[in-house]
């Protein structure tokens, strides 16, 4: 999504649109505005329209500005799960086995670049992630990229914890004394704290929230259901987790 968006503006702009009129201005903040208030409740796309419309509130805006606020967008997103596979790396931490929950563009793409690195990881445990069993996606996709994943329950935790040296998880939301993610993570984070496991969770820097956003991205992706009415989202304290990366 964030790609989408930031290549709709570069293709509009590069189609040889030389006069931006003040029409024109006001109809791509019309368009700003309605894609925040229906995107919903994630913070990454909203942070990224409020950079853009910075730039058109102005009647002559810098295309030079837009341009490199994209570039330097695309650049982070391009190297984020780069940059925390070496900063994992130089932990020195054992990877042989690790646990997984959910499904996450960050926590695949992150044991995508620990791969290229070479890096020693000989089993994975990926629950199904209930009640969407998004998980199953997740587990896919690792094995199409050459890993041995085995699919368990999310009740399976218990059963298999001792054996795990590392978790990874995403986050949909960064608050300044928990996160938020998809249901059963707090429940997985208990057991692994118990048997002193320890847990990471691959954080985006545009998923910190600002104090005066907290109660809409919370409260919005705390009040999202499926189809049934199952929550798909919970928040979990910081203290259950190792360490962001």
């Amino acid at each position: 999504m964030v790609f989408a968006v930031l290549d709709a503006f570069t293709t509009a702009f590069d189609a040889g649109q030389k006069e931006i009129t003040e029409n024109v201005i006001q109809d791509l903040n019309l368009a700003l505005e309605k894609l925040d208030k229906y995107q919903g409740s994630f913070i990454v796309l909203h942070k990224i329209i409020l950079n853009l419309k910075t730039i058109f509130t102005s009647l002559k805006p810098d295309l030079q500005q837009l341009y490199a606020l994209i570039n330097a967008t695309k650049g982070y997103y391009k190297n984020l799960q780069k940059n925390q596979a070496k900063a994992f790396l130089s932990l020195g931490i054992n990877t042989d086995t690790i646990l997984l929950h959910s499904n996450s563009r960050s926590v695949k793409q992150f044991l995508i670049a620990l791969h290229a690195y070479k890096t020693n990881i000989k089993k994975i445990y990926q629950t199904v992630s209930t009640p969407g069993a998004e998980g199953l996606i997740q587990a896919k996709f690792l094995q199409d990229n050459g890993f041995l994943v085995e699919v368990i329950d999310d009740e399976q935790i218990k059963e298999i914890v001792s054996g795990i040296d590392v978790a990874f998880f995403g986050a949909d939301l960064i608050l300044p004394d928990s996160f938020i993610n998809k249901v059963n993570t707090g429940l997985i984070c208990r057991s692994l704290q118990i048997v002193k496991v320890l847990v990471f969770v691959l954080a985006d820097k545009n998923k910190k929230v600002e104090y005066n956003d907290i109660q809409r991205f919370k409260t919005g992706l705390l009040k999202i259901t499926d189809v049934k009415g199952n929550r798909l989202f919970e928040k979990i304290p910081n203290h259950l987790i190792t360490k962001f990366l």
